[in-house]
This record gives C-alpha cells, sequence and structure tokens, in this order.
C-alpha cells in the first residue's frame, strides 16, 4: 500500500491506494470515496467506484465508473442527459 504526495493538485493527496508490484501501475484506491454499495456491480460482481478524470483527461474532471478492486477492465463514463456528468468542483 502507498500514499499519494501530500502536493498532489488533483484531490488526492495522502489518499492510501495500491500499485503492482511488476509494473507500478496504479491499481486502486484504497479508501471509500466514490464507493456506494448500490453503485451498478462490476464483471467481478462488487459494487464499481465512481471517480472524477484527472484535468488533463479528454473530459476533464468527467465521472466514471471503475472496479473498486482494479480486478476487473470496468471502465463506464456516469453519463446524464446524454452526455458525461462532470464534477461541479475547481481545479
Amino acid at each position: 500500500r502507498h500514499v499519494i504526495l501530500a502536493g498532489n493538485r488533483n484531490r488526492n493527496a495522502v489518499r492510501p491506494f495500491y500499485k503492482c508490484t511488476d509494473c507500478t501501475k496504479f491499481l486502486s484506491f484504497w479508501d471509500s470515496r466514490g464507493y456506494d454499495p448500490s453503485h451498478p456491480l462490476c464483471r467481478c460482481g462488487v459494487p464499481s467506484r465512481m471517480q472524477p478524470a484527472g484535468s488533463g483527461r479528454r473530459v476533464p474532471r468527467g465521472l466514471h465508473l471503475v472496479c473498486s478492486l482494479s480486478a476487473c477492465d470496468l471502465y463506464a463514463p456516469f453519463t446524464g442527459g446524454g452526455e458525461q456528468v462532470r464534477t461541479t468542483e475547481d481545479d
């Protein structure tokens, strides 16, 4: 388990997370932010986690659902009114 540096600008400062020991790829956050038992189940059968994309992504701060365990490749944009929903927080 690792912790994101305090100076992180993506609102993830000091969040615990896991990364692959072989390739060092980010796997999953290890906290309850974005996790809700009522979220749709991923392919693993567990509730998905909602999280925002970074500010430099195709849809900046766009909300999406991912596997809360990072065990499957679930990635589903969270949509409303036909468009991907974005967070309303300022960067």
